[in-house]
């Protein structure tokens, strides 16, 4: 389960594996309509099983909410530095691309992974020092810069 009260509307979603998900975003802006405040993860409640057999995630990309507005506890005290308004910003990138968000996208980083399949490492700490006072990131997805290779010969997203 994965709260959403600090959800604003939802930009796009994916549900699925690399090369076999569906696009669910129009799924989770119907729950939204309705006063959702979580959204289950499960083939079932995300319209079915996309990649029988392989293991799935939800990829989310939202707006949202003013702080103080959220009934998210994990995410209410988060605002980003430089000013704007978003609470949430998730990103994703594949190795050897770049992630660059402007000032004032980000307030702190409370987690993210980096890999493929089923394996996969946490580089916070890597992707922290790339953080801005300002509250801009820009970050190379690079296995070197993020701690080392997680899945050799297999192409990994952060």
């Amino acid at each position: 389960i994965i709260p959403c009260s600090h959800i604003m509307s939802v930009a796009e979603a994916w549900w699925g594996s690399e090369g076999c998900s569906v696009e669910v975003s129009c799924l989770l802006e119907r729950q939204l309509q309705r006063g959702a405040t979580s959204f289950q993860v499960s083939n079932d409640a995300l319209g079915g099983d996309p990649c029988p057999g392989a293991g799935k995630r939800l990829c989310i990309k939202f707006i949202g909410k003013q702080s103080g507005h959220s009934s998210c506890a994990a995410c209410a005290p988060e605002r980003p530095r430089g000013g704007g308004t978003s609470l949430i910003v998730m990103t994703e990138a594949w190795e050897g691309e770049a992630i660059s968000l402007p000032a004032g996208s980000i307030g702190a980083i409370t987690g993210c992974s980096y890999g493929s399949g089923s394996v996969w490492v946490d580089p916070t700490r890597y992707v922290e020092k790339a953080l801005e006072i300002d509250g801009s990131v820009a970050i190379r997805v690079d296995n070197e810069l993020l701690g080392g290779d997680p899945a050799p010969g297999v192409k990994k997203s952060l």
